[in-house]
């Protein structure tokens, strides 16, 4: 069974439409499904976090780790880095990484694919969201992505510090840095993993916050040539792009600057100028899912 990595919080909140708890239960069916899929799960958390009631009654395996992130962002999770080192240490060869609500339902020739999943391979997938428990009928999510397959001689060459799992931006930083470096992706099309919807609680300081870290630290590996040149050519200049906006006319251009010593409109426009870098992001992922061979060539996506 190739190992799945995921962080199990002490808690699982989902309610029916009339209100019913059904958390419990509904992580059960994360955990049993991974297993049925053909995954070993693996729960990573702090010392500092309480593990579930989920994790002993199915048996889930857990690595507790010193290091978290309460200090700097309220709550005892796990630093990505600390997570990524923590899958690596036991395992070679493919492993997965997913959000621990996340249903999987993968079919038996796309495990084959993944369980013999060569170094410079991997998988993405995306999500659908679903209405009702159980059902594998929903919409597509847009904004990121939540099944990872990577060979571990892969994730061992790269640390990504200062990203937290289980907060905004470590989903979007992992797939864009692996494949900047080099790393190919396999086609996946067709629905494999669901989540049941619930209500989001956007926390946008934390959003802006690590995602001024995301293209900072994007922007010091490009500068730095440490990713592929080609995708790194292409990538690059559709995150100036998306960075500085789309062209605006003469009055907004003289208007702007000083419209940005207001504090509302600087964090306004902060936060339009990310959601046009993690749309970017989304596009490039979604390209390297839908390509016949994976590979990605410098400004395939870009502006067109």
């Amino acid at each position: 069974m190739i190992p799945l990595f995921t962080s199990i919080p002490p808690r699982t909140i989902r309610t029916t439409s009339d209100g019913s708890d059904i958390g419990d239960e509904y992580a059960s069916m994360c955990v049993r499904s991974w297993r049925s899929s053909g995954f070993d799960p693996v729960t990573v958390n702090s010392h500092n976090e309480a593990i579930a009631d989920v994790v002993h009654e199915e048996n889930v395996r857990s690595i507790r780790i010193d290091r978290d992130a309460q200090k700097d962002y309220g709550k005892p999770l796990v630093f990505f880095s600390d997570f990524l080192k923590a899958a690596c240490a036991g395992c070679e060869g493919p492993i997965a990484i997913t959000n621990a609500d996340i249903v999987l339902d993968v079919p038996g020739d796309v495990y084959d694919r993944i369980s013999s999943l060569p170094q410079g391979k991997s998988l993405v997938a995306k999500r659908l969201d679903v209405d009702d428990f159980g059902s594998s009928a929903g919409s597509e999510y847009r904004h990121g992505y939540d099944l990872f397959v990577f060979h571990t001689a892969d994730l061992r060459k790269f640390s990504f510090e200062g990203f937290v799992f289980g907060m905004p931006w470590w989903d979007h930083v992992l797939p864009i840095d692996m494949y900047l470096n080099g790393i190919e992706g396999l086609p996946s099309d067709l629905p494999i993993a669901f989540h049941l919807k619930h209500s989001e609680r956007w926390d946008f300081e934390r959003w802006v916050t690590l995602g001024r870290h995301f293209l900072k630290s994007v922007r010091r590996r490009l500068d730095s040539g440490a990713y592929s040149p080609e995708r790194a050519l292409g990538y690059g200049s559709d995150l100036s792009q998306a960075r500085a906006g789309p062209d605006v006319d003469v009055l907004e251009r003289l208007t702007r600057p000083l419209r940005r010593l207001s504090r509302s409109y600087r964090v306004q426009d902060e936060i339009e100028m990310l959601t046009r870098v993690a749309d970017l992001n989304v596009a490039w992922l979604d390209h390297i899912r839908t390509a016949s061979t994976g590979a990605l060539q410098a400004g395939s996506h870009g502006s067109s």
